[in-house]
This record gives structure tokens, sequence and C-alpha cells, in this order.
């Protein structure tokens, strides 16, 4: 990221999920059943054979339709998560990000109102990374009541090619990788920031961004990861029928070029934890916490068993949910409470 000053703004892009798909996808919902029952009872009662056979030609691609419209209904549920946050008494920023390739991203600052930034008295810093095809606000869930609550400034970004609002350049492109990492040195180094003491919030695709780039890097003072594939290639084979499905409608790509299994995050792990900036041992256990859920489709929680494995995780550095799907939906209430237990302990304290 460019060395110039940057400059925050109360003015920036609004995370608003489609009010017409919504409307569309819940009267599909109503519609689609109601006109199959009436073509049926209509064959019926006029005994028409030729009405019959047209319907029954149609069921399966509509049955198809519907499934996908009941998946979509969902997924807009999930986003209205964001739409819900309670903002009052946090100040939010936006800023021009600068990144790879010539294009610019959002950028995004939150502290709460009252809080003076001044660099003579550096504050910790939370840094958060979306899953693919997310946006900045997946995390405010999690980050955001710590922020309303504590001296401590968060950022965040818009990854490249995600929406909504859709971002420049390729949600496939690899650079996001350098995008991650120069954000995350923009704020090390950034005069409010105490850079001994950043910590990092990230979920799916975002959160094995943070365990590749960062795992190593003595600078992440703590690493808080959800629903994380840590192997891409037993990933994709893992996935659901659907979510592969999904995953090629949408032109996904975790590795698009590159040996997946090169860019794995457990291809940097170590039992032993790594040296810190001051040369002492940093403990996983005093860095990591890692949450997923058994049923989750996308992401196996098998990858989450190879991390507590090759991090040597106690079992309280670790959250599995029976039920919650990738979202860990549900779940949120108990996940916002140890995160920020976590994160208070050993990165506000």
């Amino acid at each position: 990221m460019s060395s110039s000053p940057v400059a925050f703004s109360r003015e920036f892009p609004v995370y608003q999920t489609s009010r017409g798909i919504k409307s569309a996808l819940r009267a599909g919902n109503v519609v689609m059943p109601a006109i199959f029952i009436a073509c049926m009872a209509a064959s019926v009662v006029l005994g028409s054979m030729f009405l019959a056979v047209i319907t029954s030609l149609l069921m399966i691609p509509a049955i198809v339709f519907y499934v996908l419209m009941v998946l979509g209904t969902r997924i807009m549920a999930v986003a209205d998560r964001f739409n819900e946050m309670n903002l009052d008494g946090i100040v939010k920023e936006g800023f021009a990000f600068p990144a790879a390739g010539g294009i610019t991203l959002h950028g995004y600052r939150y502290h709460r109102e009252g809080l003076i930034l001044d660099p003579a008295t550096p504050i910790p810093a939370i840094v958060s990374f979306h899953g693919l095809g997310g946006h900045h606000r997946e995390l405010d869930l999690y980050v955001l009541p710590i922020v309303k609550n504590s001296n401590v400034v968060y950022y965040t970004f818009d990854q490249r090619g995600s929406s909504p609002p859709h971002a420049q350049g390729d949600k496939n492109d690899l650079r996001k990788m350098d995008d991650a990492a120069s954000f995350f040195s923009f704020v090390c180094t950034h005069p409010e920031v105490d850079p001994g003491r950043v910590g990092v919030v990230a979920m799916s695709l975002g959160a094995a961004l943070a365990l590749r780039l960062l795992y190593p890097d003595p600078r992440a003072r703590v690493l808080v990861v959800l629903s994380s594939p840590v192997d891409f290639v037993y990933t994709l084979q893992h996935m659901s029928k659907l979510y592969k499905f999904l995953y090629a409608l949408n032109r996904y790509n975790m590795a698009p070029g590159k040996d997946d299994a090169s860019l794995s995050p457990y291809t940097v792990f170590d039992k032993e934890g790594i040296a810190g900036v001051d040369g002492r041992k940093m403990e996983n256990a005093d860095r990591i916490i890692i949450a997923c859920c058994r049923d989750d489709p996308l992401v196996s929680w098998h990858n989450t068993e190879r991390a507590i494995e090759l991090l040597g995780l106690p079992p309280e550095n670790v959250l599995v949910f029976e039920t919650g799907g990738h979202h860990l939906v549900g779940d949120e209430t108990y996940l916002a409470v140890a995160i920020s237990g976590f994160i208070h302990a050993h990165l506000l304290a």
C-alpha cells in the first residue's frame, strides 16, 4: 500500500442486499408450488392427459429451480444479519486502498465514539478478512461489540471482486494474497496502532489467507479463524455436490493456475509455535482460536481436525458446533462471547 497519507471519510459504499431479489425469491417460494398444485388439480379435474404430461415434464427443472430459490432465500437471510447491526456509539470511516495491478479497493476503519486516535498513545488493532464472494461486514457480528466497548481500532476492506458493493478486480485473482498482506502491513505501520498488539479475525477463504500469510508473521498477535479451509485439495474434494455446483456456477477458484496444495495454510504450521519479534516463542495456544460446524457443506470440518493436530491446539482453543453450516448460523452468540474473551485475554489485556 502507498506510504502517502490516507484520507478517511464518513462517505463510503453502503452494503445492502437487493430488495428486488429478496421480494422475487419470497414470491417464488409461494407462487411456484401454487402453480403446480393448480396444474395437477386441473389435469385431474379436466381429465387432460396432455396437461398432465406437460406438468410432469416441467416438474424436474421446476423442482431444481425451486430448491435454488429456497437456497437463495436462506443466503439472503444470512446476508440480512449485517444490515441489522447497530452502529450506535461506533464511528465508521472509509478510505481508498491502492491494491496490486493498479486497482483501488474500499477500506474501512471503526472505533468507538469519543476514542481519540493519537500517535502518541498507540492502541491495539483488529484486522478482518472476509470470505470468497463476501464483503467487509461479514465479521461485524463478532468484532463490533468489542470495538464498541474497548480502546481498539478495527480495520477491514472489501477484497477484489467481492460484492456487494462490487469491488474492482477478479475474485479469483491470486493477487488478493498480496492485497491481504499489504493491508495488514498498512495497519501495523499506521501511527495510531500499537504494532505489537494487532489481531486478525477472518472467515472462510479469508481465514485461509490469514493462516497462510500471517501464521508465520509475529506481528499477528492473535488469529481468530472461522470455517477455514486448511487444505485446499481436501476441501475441494469433500465439498457437497450442491456446493460444487454453486462453486462452478459462480466460477470460483481457490488457486487459479497454481498448485492448491502449495497455497494451503497447513504448509506453514508448526506445532512448536513461532519466534516472536523479540525472539521469544509465541505459543499457538496463546495466538489461535478456531471455530467450525460439523455440518458445513462447503468446508469440511475435518480441516479443523487437521489444524488441531498440526498446531497442537488444546480443547479450549477449538469450537466445533454440531449445526450451523458454513456461516455458523445459530451459533453466533456463543461464538461472539468466546471470541471476545480470547481477544481481551490475549490482545487487549
